[in-house]
């Protein structure tokens, strides 16, 4: 079992539509494949093609602008990223994310929308395990509720500023960029990429393994 740390930027909220009537998509999506040990062995930052508007509210939490998305995205839209990812041929895997609701859901309104099939996520992991197989999703939000003991979600950047810290984060961001070769049109607010979203949930993965993992 290994663990696929994903997260994603989109022109908007789940399940709301833009004023053609089309629902919000993927415009980035990224992704971290953990082995056992939580080192990390592959690394995916890709960009994507939408016919989708983008939100006002979107475009000012990303400021990913459709002429850096068409740019980044070298014109593949979602389902090519998908097809070129391998995305479906994952086994034994765990799907991680930071909010799943919205995460999953984003992802397989973007494809079906545009008459794919969804992806299989499996069923939901309440622990963590390498020795279990076939297909599950675990929701590190939730997990860090409880860590955190608070009744109300949390964010990540609160969960990375306390437990990582803020200064250290940049830095492994700086470092993590440069070895990996990340595409980074972005300024500023490191939580507003996908990306060094998933790089904040791997750091809290491994901080807190002796919790999360069975």
């Amino acid at each position: 079992m290994k663990l696929f740390v994903v997260d994603t930027e989109t022109t908007g909220f789940l399940g709301a539509e833009d004023r053609n009537g089309r629902k919000h998509e993927v415009v980035q999506f990224s992704g971290i494949l953990l082995s056992q040990g939580l080192v990390i062995e592959r690394v995916v930052n890709r960009y994507c093609k939408t016919t989708t508007l983008m939100s006002e509210g979107a475009l000012n939490v990303h400021k990913l602008t459709d002429k850096k998305i068409d740019t980044l995205s070298e014109g593949k839209f979602f389902e090519r990223i998908v097809e070129e990812e391998g995305l479906r041929d994952l086994v034994d895997v765990t799907w991680v994310f930071y909010n799943a609701a919205f995460d999953k859901g984003i992802i397989n309104q973007t494809l079906t929308q545009n008459g794919y099939a969804p992806l299989d996520f499996g069923k939901k992991a309440n622990v963590l395990s390498y020795s279990t197989e076939g297909t599950w999703f675990f929701d590190m939000m939730y997990a860090m509720q409880g860590i955190v003991g608070k009744s109300r979600k949390v964010k990540l950047s609160y969960a990375v500023d306390q437990y990582i810290g803020s200064d250290v984060f940049r830095q492994v961001c700086a470092g993590f960029k440069q070895q990996h070769n990340i595409v980074d049109p972005l300024v500023g607010d490191l939580f507003h990429s996908a990306i060094y979203d998933s790089l904040g949930v791997s750091l809290l993965l491994s901080k807190f393994k002796n919790v999360l993992f069975d």
